[in-house]
């Protein structure tokens, strides 16, 4: 659901991505599966995830999957936590 996902952004990063660049981002995924996420630290206004998932996309008509290291870093906005900043580890 590109819509929700969009919606897990702060306002400065929606608007430095439109929601058709969001949603292209996935034009080739074919599946993610969560292997581990943890909660680096966290204080009332700001969170950092770091996460592991197993990533399936297709490349050059072949499903490729690997595994992807992502860090979060979340805001309080509007009462809820927003994706901020995403850094690809490793």
């Amino acid at each position: 659901n590109y819509a929700a996902g969009y919606q897990l952004m702060d306002s400065h990063l929606q608007s430095l991505n439109s929601p058709s660049d969001y949603a292209g981002w996935f034009a080739n995924k074919v599946a993610i599966q969560p292997v581990s996420i943890d909660l680096v630290s966290q204080t009332d206004a700001e969170a950092v995830v770091r996460s592991v998932v197993s990533s399936t996309d297709r490349v050059n008509g072949q499903d490729v999957t690997s595994q992807v290291s992502e860090q979060f870093v979340l805001h309080k906005e509007n009462g809820a936590w927003r994706i901020d900043e995403v850094t690809r580890l490793g």
